[in-house]
């Protein structure tokens, strides 16, 4: 009953939002759920018990996507390809990218990079080229930066991206 609720007010609230968009002229055609719980229940609980208003969800809205909150999302995978209309998925650098380019391969696809990286550059060059090459195009999303994070750290993460783009 209460997920029922949630999922009727995400449906609604979702749509009255994305009006509002459209008539500003920001057409958005879909909807992103944050499953930050999923890493915590087996893709089986996830198919029986939350798989069903992930799915509703997504019947409502053009196209859908998942947040996975930067965990290994690859054990659920097979179940996150289950729903309809996949649009969005993004996950941690720790899971098997190439198997999610293969899985979701209509899907925008991102990767999150923990912030600790921005500490340790030698460690950078080898992820951003394993994401490039086993899951581009992607988005590479670092969040959660520290507040007293240096310019210089940030400016090298960009760097390092730019490089792995360009091959």
């Amino acid at each position: 009953m209460l997920f029922d609720v949630i999922t009727q007010t995400t449906i609604r609230l979702g749509q009255t939002v994305q009006q509002r968009q459209r008539n500003s002229g920001f057409a958005i055609d879909w909807m992103c759920v944050s499953n930050c719980t999923l890493s915590m229940i087996s893709p089986a609980m996830y198919r029986r018990l939350l798989q069903p208003f992930d799915a509703r969800i997504a019947q409502s809205f053009a196209r859908f996507g998942v947040h996975t909150c930067n965990w290994d999302a690859t054990r659920h995978f097979k179940v996150l390809r289950e729903l309809p209309r996949k649009g969005h998925l993004d996950m941690g650098a720790g899971a098997h990218l190439s198997l999610a380019n293969e899985m979701f391969p209509g899907a925008r696809r991102a990767v999150l990079v923990h912030p600790n990286l921005l500490q340790q550059p030698n460690e950078l060059d080898p992820l951003l080229n394993r994401i490039w090459s086993q899951l581009a195009p992607c988005d590479v999303i670092l969040a959660d930066i520290p507040w007293d994070t240096p310019d210089a750290a940030v400016n090298a993460f960009l760097a390092h991206c730019a490089a792995a783009a360009a091959g």
